[in-house]
């Protein structure tokens, strides 16, 4: 359709249209409708509120004095937005299988727990739905791209499934692969017996 597709230093994708690119004028022409689009859709997202940063906060074990660490976390786009709860605090439980994109085999020991996921498989959306069936009081996805960060990455909202009826009643929020390598190590200091707070970046 005659369009190039460039990849910024931030991580943005840039869309080039050139009508000499174009296998035939009928693909030009396609080409120049999908850019028209995407224009929209760039203006919608903008006219959309801010990303607003969620917090995923804990006391390091074995550290003295006890040493509080705050990450920043990416809100979703469905379910409740955490600044509506005061802040939620549990401890964690990981899901088996990690991408809980299929049956979970623990359903059973997730009720009242706030539960980590890995990205990847399968929609955000559905991750949230089957945690949220198993009885979650919320849920954090990880991350599995090596090296991104809160600090480097642009804030990131995870999106649901274009549908207009949002059943997910529990916040989720998303780690960046170096905050959730933080959290995996708090975890593993802890023996798997760690207490997370989830709240609103203010």
């Amino acid at each position: 359709m005659g369009i190039t597709t460039l990849t910024l230093a931030d991580g943005r994708v840039q869309l080039l249209h050139t009508f000499s690119n174009a296998k035939t004028t009928q693909d030009s022409e396609e080409g120049l409708l999908f850019m028209q689009e995407m224009v929209e859709l760039s203006k919608m997202q903008m006219q959309q509120p801010e990303t607003k940063p969620q917090t995923v906060t804990f006391t390091r074990p074995n550290t003295d004095p006890l040493e509080r660490v705050t990450l920043l976390a990416g809100p979703a786009q469905f379910g409740p937005e955490l600044q509506n709860f005061d802040k939620i605090t549990g401890r964690v439980i990981f899901t088996h299988p990690p991408a809980a994109c299929t049956d979970l085999q623990n359903a059973d020991k997730l009720a009242g727990k706030i539960v980590i996921v890995n990205r990847g498989n399968c929609m955000f959306i559905e991750k949230a739905r089957r945690i949220q069936k198993a009885g979650a009081l919320a849920g954090i996805v990880l991350d599995n791209i090596a090296g991104s960060s809160a600090a480097t990455s642009p804030m990131f909202a995870m999106s649901g499934d274009g549908k207009e009826i949002d059943d997910v009643t529990i916040p989720v929020v998303f780690l960046f692969f170096t905050e959730a390598a933080e959290l995996m190590k708090a975890i593993n200091a802890a023996d798997g017996d760690l207490t997370v707070t989830l709240g609103n970046n203010n």
